[in-house]
């Protein structure tokens, strides 16, 4: 009965090794993040230069490069546990108490790196028409850079137009949103498509 009791805890002590390894594995950044789930882009990768005419930033790592439209901000900012993106606003930009937008132009970009949610951009920009049902707004695929993208638009004419664009390539979602005020739209909407030509992808 003794030896039974004491490989019994012999047993439960290696178990709980066991998934003491793989926990540390799993919660380690230095392990390579074996947990699932999305991993953002670092913030050292992107990369913040003056340009010609407009700051430029500039990511080696994703192999992506974004221009500002002349005299734009552009600032690294977290919004999460190791959750960053890049934020381009006009000069002229202002934001409520909670951080939303009140007047001016405004875009995010970041990247993530997941398997799953690529894939499922993927299959929505092969049949945009019937993802769109699922959800308060409408899909349409777009051309950046080379490469299809997922455009989803919310358009609630109280509070203004929300539009994200999602570039699936193999595990990386390169991801864009903007929201166009209505008494901003036409102005925001032509400096976003510049912006969006812009884009290099490589």
């Amino acid at each position: 009965m003794k030896k039974k009791i004491c490989l019994f805890i012999i047993l439960g002590i290696f178990v709980l090794a066991i998934i003491g390894v793989l926990m540390y594995w799993g919660f380690s950044e230095d392990r390579g993040r074996f947990t699932p789930g999305v991993k953002y882009e670092a913030p050292k990768y992107y990369v913040i230069k003056d340009g010609f005419d407009g700051k430029i930033v500039e990511d080696k790592h994703a192999g992506i490069n974004f221009k500002a439209p002349q005299g734009w901000n552009v600032e690294k900012k977290e919004i999460g546990p190791d959750e960053w993106i890049v934020n381009f606003n006009s000069p002229d930009i202002t934001t409520n108490e909670a951080g939303f937008l009140t007047s001016g132009c405004g875009l995010s970009a970041w990247i993530e790196y997941d398997e799953i949610t690529s894939g499922i951009v993927q299959d929505s920009i092969g049949n945009p028409g019937r993802f769109s049902q699922g959800i308060s707004g409408t899909m349409e695929v777009v051309d950046i850079s080379g490469h299809q993208g997922l455009k989803t638009i919310y358009d609630r004419p109280e509070w203004g137009t929300t539009i994200v664009i999602q570039i699936p390539i193999k595990d990386k979602i390169y991801s864009f949103d903007t929201l166009f005020l209505p008494s901003e739209k036409e102005r925001c909407s032509a400096l976003i498509d510049e912006f969006l030509k812009n884009i290099s992808i490589y």
